[in-house]
């Protein structure tokens, strides 16, 4: 009889569900930056940029907001 998964589809299924994971991780990573960006002290018109940089570039955003972005 054949199983009901074969080994190819579980194999599948399961970075599926890791990349799911890690998409997950991801957006809460860039959620929380963004929100460290808006709470910081910076001026009004560099925290849109920061914010739109992190939205539509989100790894280098995330990348140069560590390097260079606001503190605090």
């Amino acid at each position: 009889s054949t199983p009901l998964y074969s080994s190819a589809a579980s194999d599948v299924y399961k970075r599926q569900e890791v990349g799911g994971l890690l998409g997950l991780i991801w957006l809460i990573i860039v959620i929380w930056a963004i929100v460290k960006v808006a709470k910081s002290d910076a001026g009004g018109f560099a925290k849109l940029i920061w914010i739109l940089v992190l939205l539509f570039f989100p790894l280098i955003g995330l990348i140069a907001w560590f390097l260079f972005g606001p503190k605090g």
